[in-house]
């Protein structure tokens, strides 16, 4: 498993204002299946609002099937 951070500075195509998307990429090998899971969590907001406590929670649940 590994888990990635970073930003993606763009333009936001509705209001033709630059934005900031904070980012938390998750890898992880799901041998089992021979596949690989990539989870995304994506937020114009910086770490610590409910928001990536709600993503952080989708994440934790994720299993691959056995």
């Amino acid at each position: 498993m590994a888990t990635f951070t970073g930003s993606i500075h763009m333009l936001d195509y509705m209001g033709q204002q630059p934005v900031v998307l904070h980012a938390i990429v998750h890898v992880k090998q799901c041998e089992a299946d021979e596949r690989t899971a990539v989870f995304f969590e994506l937020s114009p907001r910086e770490a610590g609002p409910a928001v990536w406590r709600e993503m952080g929670k989708i994440w934790e649940g994720f299993r691959c099937r056995d």
